[in-house]
């Protein structure tokens, strides 16, 4: 499901971590479980990794996200995974779940407020 980013909504900033600093960093945010589970990456958008830590500013309407994301280390634009569908490229989702990234540990709530997220994304193996 592609999500609209609307010029009324709230201010969402995710501190991103992380060690390749000469690739993309690619976000995928999501307002559907389903799309999440699947890591659907249609809707994929990317900024410049910076240094070790690059910071993400979107807007959002108020409701419930998970933004996944990963490093493009191969330059190809795209989440490259192994023959049985483990990326290969270090991924992360905001608030640092652990293990395969779950909607109900990813999720989090955008009110009213300004919100300032932090994700780390490393390498899964």
């Amino acid at each position: 499901m592609a999500v609209a980013f609307p010029s009324l909504a709230t201010e969402v900033t995710i501190n991103v971590t992380h060690d390749d600093s000469t690739a993309d960093l690619y976000y995928i945010v999501y307002e559907d479980e389903e799309a999440f589970e699947d890591f659907d990456l249609t809707n994929a958008r990317s900024v410049p990794a910076t240094g070790e830590q690059t910071i993400v500013a979107i807007d959002l309407s108020p409701g419930e996200y998970a933004i996944l994301m990963f490093i493009d280390t191969d330059g190809n634009g795209e989440m490259s995974t192994n023959f049985i569908g483990i990326p290969k490229e270090p991924l992360g989702v905001v608030g640092n779940a652990e293990g395969r990234p779950r909607w109900k540990t990813a999720k989090f709530a955008v009110g009213a407020r300004p919100l300032v997220l932090e994700a780390t994304v490393a390498p899964i193996f």
